[in-house]
This record gives C-alpha cells, structure tokens and sequence, in this order.
C-alpha cells in the first residue's frame, strides 16, 4: 500500500497549521520629533529588527538589542531605544532626537 497522498496531505495541512499561526505582522510607526524632524519606523518582530527611514535617507535596518525595559535596537553607530510611544534616535552614543510615535 502506498503512502505518498497521505504524507502530502499531511504535509499540506501541517503548513497551512504554520501559516495560520504565522508570524507577526510588522508595526510601523511615524515618529515626530521634537527638533521638528521625523522618520517611519518598521517594527518586524519575527526577523528581531527595525528600520528607520528618514526623508531623503536610505533605510538603516537595526538588530533588536537587549533593554531592560522599552525597546531598542542598534548596530555599531545608531540606536532606537524607546518606552510606549516616546523614542530616542542616537548616533555614536549622544541623544540626537527626542520623538514621539503614532501608528499606522
């Protein structure tokens, strides 16, 4: 007796159970900043990462980072580190914009 359509339709149905479940839709948010800047954050929570854009600025993708509270995400020069809506954008260390989100 063959298997083969029952391994399939297992296959099948154990893919579609994945997708179903599926990963989280990434969050994007608008940050206002108080010097009168701004940038689109996206929030991807399955790949662990954020990418900031900012007008006329490539997208800087960040790896989640450790926090002890909030969020952040950074590499070796920029981090976006943040609490509710409130969020920091800091290049080499110093706080460069103080910004508050609004979601899409």
């Amino acid at each position: 007796m063959s298997r083969g359509p029952t391994v399939i339709v297992g296959l099948v149905v154990s893919a579609l159970a994945a997708c179903a479940g599926g990963a989280p839709a990434p969050i994007t948010a608008r940050y206002h900043c108080d010097e009168g800047t701004g940038f689109v954050a996206v929030f991807d929570r399955a790949a662990g990462s954020a990418t900031a854009t900012f007008a006329g600025a490539p997208p800087r993708t960040l790896p989640l980072a450790i926090s002890g509270s909030g969020f952040r995400y950074s590499d070796d020069k920029h981090e976006l580190r943040g609490k509710g809506d409130e969020g920091l954008w800091i290049v080499d260390g110093a706080v460069k914009l103080h910004c508050r989100a609004q979601t899409e």
